[in-house]
């Protein structure tokens, strides 16, 4: 799940998860799984954003050699409670 922003799937990411891909899978059963996933994560990411738990921040990153990354990130809040 991520925040949208002008690019295609390119906006800051608030939640994301990993599922394992087995050798006899095919493509459509890859992409089950996948929504899967995708529909078990929309109401974690919800809440935290109504919740008011979702910040955005711009980070950067320098690598060995000078390299520098900037990019803008999610930071997920503490629960006030």
């Amino acid at each position: 799940m991520h925040f949208v922003d002008y690019g295609e799937d390119s906006g800051p990411i608030i939640g994301q998860r990993a599922f394992a891909i087995h050798e006899d899978d095919t493509l459509e059963t890859i992409r089950r799984r996948g929504l899967e996933q995708e529909w078990q994560l929309y109401p974690e990411c919800i809440q935290l954003f109504a919740e008011g738990r979702l910040k955005t921040v711009r980070m950067r990153h320098e690598q060995p050699g000078g390299r520098v990354f900037e990019r803008t990130v999610v930071k997920v809040l503490p629960n006030r409670r």
